[in-house]
């Protein structure tokens, strides 16, 4: 007698909603980064904070900002690469320090990224509170200190749950968010150059490395499994990386999780940003911009690249989608509004003349009674940014040599004010100014 048993395969989903999930994060934290990070150039351009003197950037919560150079560009991805090949083959010996460092490194993102918004929706958290060794914090850095902490505490001790990945995903947010505040690129050079190597980097490790390895040295590093010692017997067992968004399959009756990788939202992050920072600085808004276009080629970028791990059954480098998807439309679109070359050396501060100058009450002095500054012939007066500046540090310095007496004070803005009558702000208008740099109605004695 003959027994014949037939096995079929169970199909699974061809796709899962975890994955549009995924798209969510990856492009809401971009678009939430780049406005983040222009909180402070929003604020240089209206007026109500300027430039620190000799050009250096500084946080107004204290961070420094830091600007890429080409020598970042290219040490990064020498640096990631080699980083990588490390973990491959000692990831399970060295992966609890990097749990420690992830968990370290998120609770003082979560802390410096949400204290201050904090402290904005709850004014009465703005008081400063004593604390040991930091001396005086605020207590909204305190709060979010506090439950950065907890939250990074219980995701260690239940990490290997199904359960904890929101919490992963929120730790793994606030990092991206605080190096999009704190990163940014100072022109499209750098940017060009970074996010193509990076592309490079990302085809090479996933489709190259295993004609070298014998084993895809992204995927067995990402997921924990690193090289495969064939002589070896007594290793720890695999352990997922952290520095991913992660959403477990709610669908597919094999289980599993949806991965993407925190470059995939830093690197293009940046871009989104940069792009961001030109509509601000050049007054640019909605099509007129790039900072819709750029989150729009994001979107679809990441969901091409979905679409393709779906349908080829593998891990996809994402930023082979999201690099064309995003740097060569930007590209396209300054070359065809004659800014490519602008935008290659650089950005600086350009204040548009629809935008509010820089000192309330700035313009031609022969304004009508609206004040204004428009002049009987209607035409408005012109200030260059360097004009505005020089005029203000003469006025703050003429106040500091005044000294003593508010009067001393008021002529020397006076006399500030009459020495470029035609590009400089009007006497109450420098007045107002000069109260805003000191603080105060009333000179210190």
């Amino acid at each position: 007698m003959i027994l014949k048993a037939s096995v079929y395969r169970r199909e699974h989903p061809t796709l899962d909603p975890s994955s549009l999930v995924i798209w969510l994060l990856g492009t809401c934290t971009v678009a939430a980064g780049a406005q983040l990070s222009v909180a402070k150039e929003r604020s240089r351009v209206s007026g109500s904070i300027l430039p620190a003197a000799g050009g250096e950037d500084e946080d107004d919560d204290g961070l420094p900002m830091q600007d890429l150079t080409l020598v970042h560009a290219i040490g990064f991805v020498v640096m990631a690469s080699g980083m990588l090949v490390l973990l491959f083959f000692f990831i399970r010996s060295i992966i609890i320090f990097l749990v420690i460092l992830y968990c370290v490194a998120s609770a003082s993102a979560i802390t410096n990224v949400f204290g201050p918004l904090l402290q904005r929706g709850f004014p009465s958290l703005g008081r400063r509170v004593k604390v040991p060794v930091l001396e005086y914090v605020d207590l909204s850095h305190v709060v979010c200190f506090c439950a950065a902490v907890a939250m990074a505490s219980v995701w260690f001790v239940l990490r290997k749950t199904v359960y904890v990945w929101p919490l992963q995903d929120i730790m793994s947010i606030s990092l991206c968010l605080q190096i999009l505040n704190t990163v940014r690129f100072s022109d499209i050079q750098v940017c060009s150059v970074l996010l193509s190597l990076a592309m490079v980097y990302d085809i090479f490790w996933v489709f190259i490395s295993p004609l070298l390895f014998s084993e895809n040295v992204m995927i067995a590093t990402a997921t924990g499994q690193g090289h495969t010692w064939n002589n070896s017997t007594d290793l720890p067992p695999a352990e997922m990386i952290p520095m991913l968004l992660v959403v477990p399959k709610a669908v597919d009756w094999a289980g599993g999780v949806t991965l993407l990788g925190l470059g995939d939202v830093v690197l293009p992050g940046l871009l989104v940003a940069f792009s961001l920072r030109v509509d601000v600085l050049k007054g640019y808004s909605g099509r007129r911009g790039y900072f819709v276009y750029m989150v729009c080629g994001y979107a679809v970028g990441l969901a091409m690249a979905i679409l393709a791990s779906v349908i080829m059954r593998m891990g996809q480098p994402a930023l082979i989608y999201l690099v064309p998807c995003t740097l060569w439309l930007f590209l396209i679109l300054a070359w065809r509004r004659g800014e490519v070359r602008t935008l290659w050396d650089g950005l600086h501060i350009q204040r548009p003349s629809s935008m509010v100058p820089l000192c309330p009450g700035s313009g031609d002095s022969s304004g009508g009674e609206d004040g204004g500054g428009m002049g009987e012939d209607g035409e408005r007066a012109e200030h260059s940014e360097e004009g505005d500046r020089e005029a203000l540090n003469g006025v703050a310095r003429n106040y500091a040599r005044a000294g003593s007496s508010e009067a001393g004070a008021e002529d020397a803005a006076e006399d500030a004010a009459q020495e470029k009558a035609e590009r400089r702000p009007t006497t109450a208008g420098v007045s107002e100014c000069r109260q805003r740099l000191l603080g105060s109605d009333e000179p210190s004695g």
